[in-house]
């Protein structure tokens, strides 16, 4: 592990479109990577944790749906717009499967982000939430509601992590929506895996494109 000093306006000039974009990916970049390790560390907090480990999780899902979201537009602009960035998927073979073969892996995960993206990340969805509440009229669904008397700060509607996830599964019956989150959950997790890798693939090639590392 090193750090070094880099010069902004040296490695990310104005007036630069490939620039502006390849900046762009790496604030998203740091984003997902955020959101992805809190995702997974949510799995281990305590259950006495204010907040507990379902609530994290749905949370940070509900993050990385947008930032995936967004990173997929950033990559399909890169592709379709950018002159310098089709020259080198011309010229490099094996660079040219690697993304293509990334950008395939991230649109099959968007049969899994998009609705959530739409429904409770985003935003949270008016429609959805009617459907999922119209969904659960007479069936037994509980949630917790923790109450603090003293400072209100810490009281924590914990029943909305309930209602996060029946807004997400509004489409699944009730009795099969524990099994689907898992199914969507295995569909999510593979086309991500490498996605560090590939997002720093690029910001090498550009660092490499531009002469960066002298």
């Amino acid at each position: 592990m090193r750090t070094r000093i880099i010069n902004l306006h040296k490695w990310f000039p104005g007036e630069d479109e490939l620039a502006a974009r390849i900046a762009r990916l790496c604030i998203l970049r740091e984003d997902f990577l955020f959101e992805f390790e809190e995702y997974i560390k949510s799995r281990d907090v305590p259950v006495q944790d204010e907040y507990g480990p379902d609530w994290r999780q749905t949370y940070f899902f509900r993050r990385m749906c947008v930032t995936l979201r967004e990173i997929r537009s950033a990559c399909e602009e890169l592709s379709k717009e950018d002159r310098a960035f089709k020259r080198i998927l011309r010229h490099s073979q094996t660079f040219a499967k690697y993304w293509r073969d990334f950008k395939t892996k991230l649109n099959s995960a968007m049969s899994v982000i998009l609705p959530v993206r739409d429904a409770v990340s985003a935003h949270i969805s008016l429609s959805a939430l009617q459907a999922a509440l119209n969904q659960m009229s007479g069936a037994e669904r509980f949630g917790f509601l923790q109450i603090s008397s003293e400072r209100p700060v810490k009281t924590h509607y914990k029943f909305t992590d309930e209602l996060l996830v029946a807004m997400m599964l509004k489409d699944v019956a009730p009795e099969d929506q524990e099994r689907e989150a898992r199914e969507r959950a295995n569909k999510f997790l593979p086309p991500i895996e490498n996605l560090l890798d590939m997002m720093h693939a690029l910001f090498s090639w550009y660092v490499n494109e531009r002469g960066l590392t002298r």
